[in-house]
């Protein structure tokens, strides 16, 4: 898990204010990013930029962006003077973390639903185990009947 910036893959961009590639660098391929060209459009890439628009010295955080299939990112948006910065942090690990995590309360979810249904199957089980034993125990008391005495 990338607990410090100096130990996370990295990449940066940074865009004019149209969100058109101005200047790049660090591990684009590890983003999918390895493929743009100047003057790209950065929005058109990453189409959750759409809308986006911050201001000089303001900052948009978006953890844990899915950029690939299998690469999940923290992506910080910086607004300055002449653009926009986007800095791409790894948080692939952190991802998976999460999904495994999640996978196991999901499971453990399920787990306790059947759970449930089962005690609740037996309980009824049991409560007509107990109407058809005293039933049976009706059938075996003799009727007694009062002309007889």
């Amino acid at each position: 898990m990338c607990v410090h910036v100096e130990h996370c893959s990295m990449a940066y961009c940074f865009t004019d204010k149209r969100h058109r590639l101005k200047n790049c660098g660090g591990s684009l391929a590890t983003y999918g990013l390895d493929q743009i060209k100047f003057g790209d459009s950065m929005q058109e890439r990453l189409p959750f930029l759409e809308g986006v628009t911050v201001g000089p010295g303001e900052t948009i955080i978006l953890p844990i962006v899915a950029l690939t299939t299998h690469v999940y990112a923290d992506v910080h948006i910086v607004g300055s003077k002449t653009g926009i910065w986007l800095i791409f942090l790894d948080k692939t690990a952190q991802a998976k973390h999460y999904q495994a995590l999640l996978q196991e309360a999901n499971e453990t979810t399920l787990v306790r639903e059947q759970l449930t249904r089962a005690t609740a199957e037996l309980e009824d089980a049991r409560n007509k185990i107990a109407l058809l034993r005293a039933k049976i125990g009706n059938l075996r008391e003799p009727h007694h009947n009062n002309n007889e005495l």
